[in-house]
């Protein structure tokens, strides 16, 4: 049925504007792709089939269908004869005429909650609207785009094509993601898990070591067996052609002796097994409480933290969710007892290594940690790190105490704190010394 949905929504709000400017395609899942001035921005593609420039200046474009003129396309917009017009869907609401012309949106479109794209007339009367709510999300640096340049019928374009023709290798849907008879978390003495999924006539594979599962991986034949931790993920491929492998299915299941009295932060990736982190690393995250019972999770990428952590075996990472990958925006957990997010896009995992003086006997590891606990609860208004005390494993493996930390360096903390979003901050930093 969601198949459907995604043709009948984009039809539906259309007036006349097939026979003039038309939305071609569009991308929310950028990912790694088209990067502006270091972003990887999100961007939507206009189609003028006419043989004449035609101006767009003054029509609108939102994220929310309530609202319709949320950004004012600049006046003097045109799209040329049997051409293409990018506007870049930022949040910047910058004008970039160095880099293609670029126009830029005072709105992201945030796909995994739901989200819309909005086109509509000067008058503000919808012309095309796109709702993640009932159309599924993309998967990372994939993009949504007519079949052929003006077409009627959609499709996702594995490689999208941004200023040009809409051609390459496409699918009209994802396979239905898998799903396994048991939930993650702690299974004392062990247990077996079936994986099943509703697409027709699917077949599914699996790894067991973290990495991405393909239909090169393990074929799954019957029930998995569960007799030490392991981190099964999954994923099911279509016989239709023209149906794309589904989603990734992540459980990560605890049994025997991996018990504890703090939260469990399980983070599986196909580059993680090592410890280290040499740039933005895939990575799932899962976490259960001190029982072992599943909590939350959420995708997205890390990359290594701290400067003096990186010298020891045991290494601290940042955690970033990435609405681009088509699985979430942010975890959505109060996860930190002392705060009151009950969201986070951002989040470190510090093992302390830093609080390590005096070396010849290691450190407390908890210095930083309780040093900005006592400011917080003092009310001394700083900006500090709260902090939770967890376990980390990584794909299965059992690394040892870490601490959950907020990231105070990103917009997520500064919106939620004190209402400034992106391009509303200026982060100074200096490390090993002081700024002149």
């Amino acid at each position: 049925m969601r198949r459907l949905l995604f043709f009948i929504s984009a039809l539906f709000f259309i007036e006349s504007a097939y026979s003039q400017v038309v939305v071609n395609e569009f991308c929310v899942a950028n990912y790694t792709d088209y990067a502006i001035s270091g972003e990887n921005e999100d961007w939507i593609e206009f189609y003028n089939p006419t043989g004449a420039p035609i101006d767009i200046g003054g029509y609108w474009l939102s994220d929310n269908i309530t609202n319709p003129q949320k950004f004012a396309i600049p006046a003097g917009t045109s799209v040329p004869a049997n051409g293409y017009r990018l506007i870049l869907m930022s949040g910047t609401f910058e004008f970039n005429p160095g880099y293609l012309g670029q126009i830029n949106t005072n709105f992201k479109v945030t796909q995994t909650a739901g989200e819309q794209i909005v086109f509509s007339n000067p008058a503000g009367v919808v012309l095309e609207s796109f709702d993640f709510s009932t159309l599924s999300p993309n998967q990372a640096n994939h993009s949504y785009g007519r079949s052929s340049d003006g077409a009627n019928d959609f499709v996702i374009f594995l490689d999208p094509t941004p200023n040009a023709s809409n051609v390459g290798t496409t699918g009209i849907a994802y396979a239905a993601r898998p799903q396994f008879s048991l939930e993650a978390g702690y299974y004392a003495t062990g247990t077996t898990v079936s994986i099943t999924t509703s697409e027709p006539g699917a077949t599914i594979y699996y790894t067991t070591d973290g990495s991405f599962p393909t239909n090169a991986s393990t074929l799954y034949t019957g029930p998995v067996t569960i007799d030490v931790t392991k981190v099964i993920r999954a994923i099911a491929y279509s016989p239709d052609v023209s149906i794309l492998p589904s989603f990734i299915e992540t459980n990560t299941f605890f049994t025997g002796a991996d018990q504890h009295t703090v939260v469990i932060a399980s983070v599986s990736g196909p580059t993680l097994s090592d410890g280290s982190w040499w740039g933005d690393e895939a990575m799932h995250l899962e976490l259960f409480n001190a029982s072992g019972n599943f909590i939350v999770e959420a995708s997205g990428d890390s990359n290594e933290h701290g400067n003096d952590s990186n010298a020891y075996a045991q290494r601290g990472f940042d955690y970033v969710t990435r609405d681009a990958m088509g699985y979430d925006n942010e975890v959505e957990y109060p996860i930190i007892n002392s705060r009151d997010r009950n969201g986070y896009e951002r989040l470190i995992f510090k093992a302390a290594a830093n609080d390590n003086y005096p070396f010849s006997n290691g450190g407390a590891h908890i210095r930083d940690a309780y040093v900005c606990e006592l400011s917080i609860r003092g009310g001394l208004k700083l900006d500090e790190r709260s902090t939770e005390s967890c376990v980390v494993y990584i794909n299965g493996q059992f690394w040892g105490v870490y601490e959950i930390r907020e990231k105070v360096d990103d917009i997520d903390f500064t919106d939620h704190y004190y209402d400034q979003p992106e391009g509303f901050v200026d982060f100074m930093k200096t490390w090993g010394g002081n700024m002149g």
